[in-house]
C-alpha cells in the first residue's frame, strides 16, 4: 500500500480507533506503518477511484497541505481539493440555511464582506442561502 493510500485509509476510520490511529502516526511517522499495525485492508483500489474524481488528493506531507490546518490536534489526514491552492490566510467557514430570511441574507452578506476586508477567506460547501450570500458578501469586497 502507497503512503497516499493509507492516509487515506487512515482518514475514513473513526471512533477510538481513529484516536489510536493519530498517535501511532506520532509514534511511527508512517502511515502505511499505522495501517498494518491497526490491520487496516489495502486502500490501492479506493484510492483509484478517488484518483478519477474531479480535483486532486492532498495529504499532510505535500507541499500544498495548508499549514494551519496542520496545526490542529485532529487534522484532515486527507483532503480533496478542486480549484486553487488554499490560501496561506486564515479561512473561515459560512453555514447556515437554505431557506434564510431576508434578515439572515443580509447578515450572513455583511459577515463575508467584513470577513475578506480583514484578509480572511470565506470557505462553505456552496450551498444556497446563507453559504452564497456569505460568498456574495467576500465577492463585492474591493
Amino acid at each position: 500500500m502507497t503512503e497516499r493510500a493509507a492516509y487515506l485509509a487512515l482518514s475514513r476510520i473513526g471512533g477510538k480507533r481513529r484516536l489510536q490511529a493519530r498517535q501511532l502516526l506520532a509514534e511511527l511517522s508512517s502511515a502505511r506503518a499505522v495501517c498494518a499495525r491497526l490491520g487496516l485492508p489495502d486502500s490501492e483500489r479506493e484510492l483509484e477511484r478517488a484518483l478519477g474524481r474531479p480535483g486532486r488528493l492532498v495529504i499532510p506531507t505535500d507541499p500544498e497541505y495548508p499549514p494551519f490546518l496542520a496545526q490542529l490536534d485532529d487534522y484532515p489526514l486527507a483532503l480533496f481539493l478542486r480549484g486553487l491552492p488554499l490560501p496561506a490566510q486564515p479561512l473561515v467557514a459560512v453555514v447556515g440555511s437554505r431557506m434564510a430570511t431576508p434578515y439572515g441574507l443580509s447578515v450572513a452578506e455583511r459577515l463575508g464582506r467584513d470577513l475578506a476586508r480583514s484578509g480572511v477567506s470565506v470557505v462553505s460547501g456552496m450551498a444556497r442561502g446563507v453559504d452564497t450570500a456569505a460568498h456574495r458578501g467576500a465577492l463585492r469586497y474591493p
